[in-house]
Parts: C-alpha cells; structure tokens; sequence
C-alpha cells in the first residue's frame, strides 16, 4: 500500500487505532533520502499505517505532529537506528 503524505494528523480519523502512536526518522531512511519522517503507527499490534508527514525540517515536522500528540518518548536501544523520538 502505497504511503499517504498528510499536511498534518489532524486530518485523520484515530479512532480505529487503539494505540496511535507518531515515530520520526532522521534523515537517512531509504524511502525518503533527505527528509525528517513522521510514521503513524497502531502500537497495540505494533503496526505502522501508511501515513506519514515529511519536512526538510525537525523543527516544522514536530510543530506539526505536535498539534495532534502532546508527550514525547525520546528513542531506546532497542528502536530502529533512524528513530529519533517517538510521540503519544
């Protein structure tokens, strides 16, 4: 399923995922060289949606994603290299 690129999650109906939770990658993942990634996930199952915001900025992304998530998870050991934070 190919991604969905919003303007910002608030566009969205959560109300089917129990666990709405926001991950964002650094600039180095393989399906977007060069921009700051923001992946919606279901982490009940964990399972990432097909949403997504990009930015050629950390600072515009989390302004973004904050208007829709208010508490910031910064990453662990155990995260995806690229993971920089992750928001609920």
């Amino acid at each position: 399923m190919a991604d969905k690129v919003l303007p910002d999650f608030r566009c969205l109906d959560l109300s089917d995922i129990k666990i709405p939770l926001v991950s964002v990658y650094n600039k180095d993942t393989a399906d977007y060289p060069g921009l700051y990634v923001a992946r919606l996930y279901d982490a009940s199952i964990p399972c990432p949606t097909n949403c997504v915001l990009t930015s050629q900025s950390y600072e515009d992304l989390v302004n973004r994603i904050n208007a829709s998530f208010g508490a910031r998870i910064k990453s662990s050991p155990t995260d995806d290299p690229n993971v920089i934070e992750s928001w609920l």
